[in-house]
């Protein structure tokens, strides 16, 4: 039987679980590298097997340290939620009305 990793986040029970989120996203990412790794190399090796040592891996896992270092520098830079000092400067909208009284009577 075919699995896909749609068929396994359709649901939202298992969005709820972070750590079989983290099983499917690894199994998507491992997914993605190997496609692309079976697109590219076969049309430029002209070997006998397909190269897959100690190179490609440390490649692979340096470009995936890179990515994450960039995106934990991204998070420091620019937080997800705004601080509360931000919230408070936002002008809310509201305005105060002022309450409208009658002119005094004029004695004449």
């Amino acid at each position: 039987m075919h699995r896909d990793p749609f068929f396994f986040l359709l649901t939202r029970p298992p969005k709820k679980v972070p750590g079989f989120l983290a099983f499917v996203a690894g199994i998507v990412l491992v997914g993605h590298w190997l496609e692309r790794f079976l697109i590219t190399v076969p049309s430029v090796w002209r070997g006998e097997h397909l190269p897959m040592g100690l190179t490609e891996i440390g490649m692979g896992l340096g470009f995936g340290a890179l990515f994450f270092a960039s995106v934990l520098w991204f998070l420091k830079t620019f937080p997800l939620l705004p601080s509360p000092a931000s919230l408070a400067a936002i002008p809310s909208g509201l305005t105060t009305v002022p309450v409208r009284t009658r002119p005094a009577a004029t004695q004449a």
